[in-house]
C-alpha cells in the first residue's frame, strides 16, 4: 500500500540469528503454551516489543518482479503472493510510543501515524476490552483490514473465501511469536468497520476491517530450557 503519512515511526529489527542460536523456545513449546490471554500482565508492552512481534509476523522478506506485477514474501502465507491484508494497530498503552492510531508498512518495517486518540479510536478499544473480569482493554488493539480489490482482479468470487483463509494464517502467525515472545494475545470476533473506516480515513469498499488481533505486555519473555 502507497505511504498514507508522513509521519512515521521506524521499529525495533530483531536479531534473527540470535533468534535461531537459541533465543526462542522450540515450535512445539510454543504451539502447545499457545492461548488466548486477556488482560494485562506484569509488564506494560514496549514500542521495541511492538516492533519485534510485527517484523516476526508480518513484514516483507523478499519483493519479486513477475509477470502479473510484483509480488511479495512474508511469514505468513498469502493466497496468490499478492498479499491483501493491512495491519493497522490502535495503541492505547505502549511504552516508548504515543497512543493513536497506526498503519504498519511491512516494506519499510515502520508505522505511520494516522491519527491521536479521537472518539472513534478510543470506541474501538473499548469493544475489545476483556469480555470477563477484570474488563481492561488491550494495550495494542491490531486491526486486519483487506484491499480486496488486489485479490479480486485475479480471483474474482473467490477473493472474499481467500482473504479470510489469508487471515487466519496471519491471526495465527501473531499469536505464535506473541507466545514466543511471553506477550498476552488474544484474537477478537467482531471490531466495528464504521469505526475503523473513519479512524484509518479508508473506503470500506476498497479497504474493510476483516478482523482484530489484541496484543498487552506479558511476564518475562519465554527462555530455552
Amino acid at each position: 500500500k502507497p505511504t498514507v503519512t508522513e509521519e512515521v515511526v521506524e521499529l525495533h529489527r530483531p536479531d534473527l540469528e540470535a533468534l535461531r542460536a537459541g533465543g526462542d523456545r522450540s515450535f512445539t513449546e510454543v504451539l502447545e503454551a499457545r492461548r488466548s490471554l486477556r488482560g494485562r500482565g506484569a509488564s506494560p508492552l514496549t514500542v521495541q516489543q511492538l516492533g519485534e512481534l510485527l517484523y516476526r509476523s508480518a513484514r516483507v522478506r523478499d519483493v519479486r518482479t513477475t509477470q502479473d506485477g510484483e509480488i511479495t514474501d512474508r511469514p505468513y502465507p498469502g493466497a496468490g503472493a499478492v498479499y491483501a491484508l493491512e495491519l493497522y494497530p490502535m495503541v492505547g498503552e505502549c511504552q516508548g510510543l504515543a497512543p493513536g492510531a497506526y498503519h504498519y508498512d511491512p516494506l519499510g518495517h515502520r508505522l505511520e501515524k494516522l491519527s491521536g486518540p479521537t472518539p472513534e479510536f478510543h470506541a474501538l478499544l473499548d469493544e475489545a476490552r476483556a469480555p470477563v473480569e477484570p474488563f481492561e482493554r488491550p494495550e495494542v488493539l491490531m486491526v486486519v483490514a483487506a484491499r480486496v480489490p488486489r485479490l479480486a482482479w485475479k480471483y474474482e468470487t473467490l477473493a472474499y473465501s481467500l482473504v479470510l483463509q489469508d487471515t487466519g494464517a496471519l491471526v495465527q502467525t501473531l499469536y505464535l511469536v506473541s507466545t514466543a515472545m511471553g506477550l498476552r494475545p488474544y484474537a477478537l470476533g467482531r471490531s466495528d468497520p464504521d469505526f475503523f473506516q473513519r479512524v484509518a480515513g479508508v473506503d470500506g469498499f476498497g479497504e474493510a476491517s476483516v478482523g482484530a488481533f489484541a496484543v498487552s505486555g506479558g511476564d518475562a519473555p519465554l527462555a530455552s530450557p
